[in-house]
């Protein structure tokens, strides 16, 4: 385990090699396995628990980077590492959640489908 879900830190990894898996109530959400994605960004963000739990799959390695470091920066240091930061964090879940409307549009089709064959099994 690398992320235990409800728990709070101020830790970003991001993924040099490896695949972890990211569960949340017990139930896979997806795994990560490309070189640089993120994981733990959530609660960074906006300060809440941890969202999912995180397990690495295999042999992986994170670079683990503690958020709170930012505070310690001052002037342009603090504004270039926030600007880099964020920057990448709004990139990543801005392809997280392409990815998770597709899913609800698949969901919402396969839900649609299912009402048309039920109705039409009780015709």
């Amino acid at each position: 385990m690398i992320l235990e879900e409800d728990s709070y830190d101020n830790w970003i990894y991001f993924l040099v090699s490896g695949k972890v898996r990211v569960v949340k109530h017990g139930k896979e959400l997806s795994v990560l396995r490309r070189k640089g994605d993120i994981f733990g960004e959530m609660g960074i963000i906006d300060g809440s628990a941890r969202s999912a739990s995180v397990y690495a799959i295999d042999e992986t390695v994170c670079l683990a980077t503690d958020a709170s470091y930012v505070d310690r920066l001052s002037g342009n240091d603090k504004v270039a590492f926030c600007y880099i930061l964020f920057r990448v964090f709004s990139e990543f879940l801005a392809n997280r959640l392409r990815l998770t409307d597709k899913e609800l549009i698949n969901a919402k089709e396969e839900i649609a489908r299912l009402r048309t064959e039920d109705q039409d099994k009780r015709q």
